[in-house]
C-alpha cells in the first residue's frame, strides 16, 4: 500500500505528489513489488501533471533507499534523513 498526497502550491505552479508510506507486506517483500509500486506511483504523478514526487525516509533504512533509487528517484540528505524526489519536465 502507498499513502500519499497531492500538494497544492501558493506560488500557483505545478502540485507536486507527497509520498507519505509505502507498506509492502512481509510475505510479499524482497520480489520487486515496492520498486514497482513506487515507479507506477511516480509515472502516475508525471502522467497527471504534478511538478516533482517527494518521499522522505531514514538514510539507516538501506531497503527503502534502494526501492525509491530503483524508481529514479535521486536523494538529497542531512546528518539523519534523505528526501527522495524525482522531478518532472512540464512541457510548454
Amino acid at each position: 500500500m502507498i499513502y500519499g498526497y497531492a500538494l497544492t502550491r501558493l506560488d500557483g505552479k505545478e502540485p507536486q505528489f507527497f509520498i507519505y508510506s509505502v507498506d509492502i507486506h512481509p510475505a510479499y517483500q524482497d520480489r520487486g513489488y515496492g520498486s514497482r509500486f513506487v515507479q507506477y506511483v511516480v509515472d502516475w504523478a508525471r502522467d497527471n501533471g504534478f511538478s516533482e514526487s517527494f518521499v522522505p525516509t531514514d538514510k539507516d533504512n538501506p531497503r527503502a533507499c534502494r526501492v525509491y533509487e530503483k524508481a529514479g528517484m535521486k536523494h538529497s540528505e542531512n546528518d539523519c534523513d534523505r528526501m527522495y524526489v524525482v522531478e518532472y519536465k512540464v512541457e510548454e
